[in-house]
């Protein structure tokens, strides 16, 4: 079953800014790994890189408003790569 996206209208408390956070991470990380294990040398580095990704991604208050969240995920994953 694939995660509903959240909207503007959604994100009322912080509690459900960071169930939308978690529902997005758990959706994106095996995607991520990938990613970055093909540009790392280690499974180490690759884990590394995505939990530096998510740390960037939770400073970013407005990431459920963008309009394409996957495509901000990934092109902050191109930058961090």
């Amino acid at each position: 079953m694939k995660d509903a996206p959240i909207g503007p209208d959604d994100i009322g408390t912080d509690a459900a800014w960071l169930v939308g956070f978690e529902s997005m991470s758990r959706r994106l990380r095996p995607a991520l790994l990938r990613f970055f294990r093909r540009r790392s040398e280690s499974e180490a580095v690759a884990e590394e890189q995505v939990q530096e990704l998510f740390l960037r991604l939770l400073r970013r208050a407005d990431l459920f408003a963008l309009n394409n969240i996957d495509g901000y995920v990934f092109e902050a994953a191109m930058n961090l790569a």
